[in-house]
C-alpha cells in the first residue's frame, strides 16, 4: 500500500524528481498518489528519459511510458541526454518539455580535459 506523508497537498502543483525515467512505473505511482492526495497537478523532472516500452504490458494501448503520462495527465520535464529526433519531440510535446544540454556537457567534458580547467566555471554568470 502507497501512502502520502507529509503537508496537506490540495490545490498545489507537485514536481517529483527522478534521476531516470524509464518504463515509468515508479514516478507515475508517486504522481498518481499526490493527485489522489489533492495535488492540482504533477511535473515529473529528469535527467534522463529513456521512456523504453514494457515487454509485456497489461494493457497494449499502454505499453509506452509517453501514453501513460499522457492517460496519467502528468507533465515531463527532462534533459536530452538521450538524444531525441525533431518529430518525436513533436509528437510529444502536449507532455514533454526536453531541455537542450549537450553544449553543456561538451563545454564540462573539454574543461575536465583542459590543464588548469574549471568545469565550475560555466557556471559563473557573463
Amino acid at each position: 500500500m502507497k501512502r502520502y506523508i507529509g503537508e496537506p497537498l490540495t490545490g498545489l502543483h507537485v514536481i517529483l524528481p527522478d534521476d531516470i525515467i524509464d518504463t515509468a512505473g515508479t514516478i507515475l505511482g508517486a504522481g498518481k498518489k499526490v493527485l489522489e492526495e489533492g495535488a492540482v497537478g504533477v511535473t515529473a523532472v529528469t535527467t534522463h528519459w529513456l521512456a523504453s516500452p514494457k515487454a509485456v504490458p497489461k494493457e497494449p494501448s499502454l505499453r509506452s511510458a509517453e501514453a501513460k503520462f499522457r492517460k496519467a495527465g502528468i507533465k515531463v520535464i527532462a534533459t536530452n541526454t538521450v538524444p531525441r529526433k525533431a518529430d518525436y519531440r513533436v509528437a510529444n510535446e502536449d507532455f514533454l518539455t526536453m531541455i537542450d544540454c549537450e553544449e553543456m556537457l561538451a563545454g564540462a567534458i573539454m574543461e575536465s580535459l583542459t590543464p588548469g580547467g574549471s568545469v565550475s566555471k560555466l557556471s559563473e554568470e557573463k
